[in-house]
C-alpha cells in the first residue's frame, strides 16, 4: 500500500449526503455482499459532485456509513458509530476500534448529529482512519481523528508487512486453479492481494 494511503489526510475529505437511495437494514446489511448498487449509485453521486465519498442513509433516514467506510462522529465527549442493526457493514477496522477505544458508543446517528458533530472520520482496514473536514458547509476539528489515524496506520503498516512476508510470492492460476510460485515481475499483484488479506489480519493482530 502506498504510505500516502494510511497517512493522516491533513486536507480532510469533502463528503455529502446521498438521498436519492437508502439501504435497507435487515439481518444481512451487515455483510459485504455483491448486492452493491446503492454503493455504486451514491459513488458516481459524489464523482459528480466532486466529493471524495457519499455518505449512506437507511430506510429511517438516518446515516449509517459511506460508500467504503464506516461512520463515525465525535460529538459531546462521546465517539459514536451506528449499531449493525441500523444496516452498516461489519467493518474489521470498526470492530478494533470498538474493542480498544473506551470513548466509543454505538448509537444511531441523525442528520442533526451530523450537522452538530465536532469531528466526523471515517474507517477502513486498508486506508485506516480518514478525517472528513466538510459536509455541506459545515466544517470539522481533526483532534480525536488525528489520534486515532496514527494508531490506525501503525497497526494496519505492521500488519501488511507481516502478511507480505509470511505469505510466500504465490498467484493463482486460472487454467488449475492451483498455487504456483510468481516471478519477481509479478510481485505488484501479489502486494495487493496480500493488502485484501490484511483486511482479516487485522482482526486476528487485536486477538493475538
Amino acid at each position: 500500500l502506498e504510505p500516502d494511503a494510511i497517512t493522516f489526510n491533513i486536507n480532510g475529505l469533502v463528503a455529502g449526503i446521498y438521498t436519492d437511495a437508502v439501504k435497507c437494514a435487515d439481518a444481512f446489511s451487515d455483510l459485504k455482499s455483491s448486492n452493491a448498487l446503492v454503493y455504486a449509485m451514491a459513488g458516481r453521486h459524489a464523482k459528480l459532485n466532486k466529493w471524495n465519498d457519499s455518505l449512506i442513509i437507511n430506510q429511517h433516514g438516518r446515516v449509517i456509513e459511506s460508500v467504503i467506510a464506516n461512520l463515525f462522529i465525535v460529538k459531546g465527549g462521546h465517539i459514536i458509530t451506528p449499531p449493525l442493526t441500523e444496516g452498516c457493514i461489519a467493518g474489521v477496522l470498526r470492530r478494533h476500534l470498538l474493542h480498544t477505544v473506551p470513548e466509543i458508543i454505538e448509537q444511531p446517528i441523525t442528520e442533526a448529529d451530523l450537522w452538530d458533530a465536532d469531528e466526523v472520520f471515517l474507517t477502513n482496514a486498508i486506508r485506516g482512519v480518514r478525517w472528513v473536514g466538510l459536509i455541506g458547509d459545515k466544517r470539522y476539528h481533526n483532534n480525536k481523528s488525528r489520534q486515532l489515524a496514527a494508531e490506525a496506520g501503525l497497526l494496519i503498516s505492521v500488519t501488511q508487512d507481516k502478511v507480505i512476508r509470511l505469505v510466500p510470492a504465490l498467484i493463482l492460476t486460472p487454467a488449475d486453479s492451483c498455487l504456483r510460485p510468481c516471478p519477481s515481475s509479478q510481485l505488484l499483484p501479489v502486494r495487493y492481494w496480500a493488502m485484501w488479506v490484511s483486511e482479516f489480519s487485522v482482526f486476528f493482530t487485536r486477538c493475538a
